[in-house]
C-alpha cells in the first residue's frame, strides 16, 4: 500500500517537473523565435540588409550598362536612325548612343540618350507640325501667349525652330537640370543625375551656357524654349500617373536637391519638371518690361504644376536655374 501510494507521489513529481520543462523549453522556443525575427525583420537585419544590397547591386548594374553606353558614344561619328520594339523612329546624333539602361530603350516611355561624358538626354517625338505649338490651356500669370520677342532666341546656326525639329522628327530635353562640373578651371554644364544644379545665374547668361554645351554639323545645344517645354508636357501628360496641370506635394519637397533626386517627380525618365529649381526659356514675353522672361516648376511646397507659366525678371536667384535641348542637324 505504502508502495502504491509512493509510486503515485512520484509520478505526480514527474509530470509536475515535465510540464515545468515544457513551459520552459516553450519559453526559450518563444525568445529565440523573436531573436530570429528580430535578426530578420529588425532594423539591419538580413532582410533588410539582403534587399540594400540588392538595390546596391541593381544600381551598380545600371552604372556599368550607362558605361558601357559612353563607350558605345565614344565611337559614334555620325547621325544614325535608331527604331525601338514598337516601330518608332529617332535620330541618335553622333557623339551619342542609347542608353542600355532597362526601361530607356522605348520612345513612348523616355528614350534615353548617353554621350561620352555621361550626360543624358530624352527623345521628345513630333510627328505632326500642327502640334509643334504652346498650348493655350495651360495656367499662366504676368505674361502672354502672343507677345513674344524672338529676336535672339536660338543659337545662331539655327534660323527657325520648328523647322530644324520637323525635319528630325523631335528634339531632345535634358534628363535632369543644368549641373555643373569643372572642366580645366571652369564650369561647364552638364545633365547628370546627382549633379549641383547650376542656379545664381541670369536668363541670358543661362541662354549662352545652355548653347555653350555642344555645337557642330551634327548636334546644337540650347535654351529650351516655351514651345518645347509644353510639346513635352503633351508627350509625358497622363503617363506613370503624372498629370501636367495637377500640383502634388511630393514633387515640391520644401528645398533645392542635386539633380534627379526626387522620384516622385519623375516621368519619361525626365526628372524635376515640377519641381527643384524654377528654370528658365529662351524667349522673351514682352506683355510685362520688368519682367520678360518664363519660367517653370519650383521646389516650394504646394507650388504650381509642371505646365504653369510666370514671369520673372530673369536676374540671378539661387532657386533659379535652366534646362538644355539639343537640336539634331542633318538627320
Amino acid at each position: 500500500m505504502r508502495d502504491a501510494k509512493e509510486s503515485r507521489k512520484n509520478k505526480r513529481g514527474e509530470k509536475a517537473i515535465t510540464l515545468i520543462a515544457l513551459v520552459v523549453s516553450i519559453i526559450v522556443l518563444l525568445i529565440l523565435a523573436g531573436i530570429s525575427i528580430m535578426i530578420l525583420t529588425g532594423e539591419n537585419g538580413i532582410l533588410q540588409r539582403a534587399g540594400e544590397a540588392g538595390e546596391k547591386t541593381q544600381a551598380a548594374q545600371k552604372e556599368e550598362l550607362r558605361r558601357l553606353t559612353q563607350m558605345e558614344a565614344a565611337t559614334n561619328l555620325e547621325n544614325i536612325e535608331y527604331w525601338d520594339s514598337k516601330g518608332n523612329k529617332a535620330i541618335i546624333p553622333a557623339g551619342f548612343a542609347v542608353s542600355q539602361v532597362e526601361g530607356e530603350k522605348e520612345i513612348d516611355n523616355g528614350l534615353v540618350i548617353i554621350d561620352s561624358e555621361g550626360n543624358e538626354f530624352v527623345w521628345i517625338p513630333v510627328i505632326d507640325e500642327s502640334k509643334y505649338i504652346r498650348n493655350s490651356t495651360y495656367e499662366m500669370a504676368d505674361i502672354s501667349l502672343t507677345s513674344y520677342d524672338y529676336d535672339g532666341y536660338l543659337p545662331s546656326t539655327i534660323e527657325d525652330e520648328k523647322k530644324v525639329v520637323m525635319n528630325a522628327g523631335g528634339f531632345y530635353i535634358a534628363r535632369y537640370e543644368t549641373g555643373k562640373e569643372i572642366k580645366n578651371n571652369e564650369y561647364v554644364p552638364v545633365s547628370k543625375e546627382r549633379a549641383v544644379v547650376w542656379c545664381n545665374i541670369t536668363q541670358p547668361e543661362a541662354q549662352t551656357t545652355a548653347e555653350s554645351f555642344i555645337s557642330n554639323r551634327n548636334v546644337v545645344s540650347a535654351l529650351i524654349s516655351g514651345t518645347q517645354w509644353d510639346v513635352t508636357m503633351e508627350f509625358v501628360n497622363n503617363k506613370e500617373g503624372f498629370i501636367v496641370t495637377e500640383a502634388l506635394d511630393n514633387r515640391h519637397i520644401g528645398s533645392l536637391t542635386v539633380s534627379g533626386q526626387n522620384q516622385a517627380d519623375k516621368v519619361c525618365n525626365i526628372y524635376d519638371l515640377e519641381g527643384n529649381a524654377w528654370e528658365y526659356i529662351a524667349e522673351k514675353n514682352t506683355y510685362s518690361s520688368s519682367s520678360p522672361y518664363n519660367r517653370r516648376g519650383s521646389y516650394y511646397n504646394g507650388s504650381n504644376a509642371a505646365s504653369y507659366r510666370s514671369s520673372c525678371n530673369g536676374k540671378s536667384s539661387s532657386s533659379r536655374s535652366f534646362r538644355m535641348v539639343l537640336y539634331v542637324i542633318n538627320p
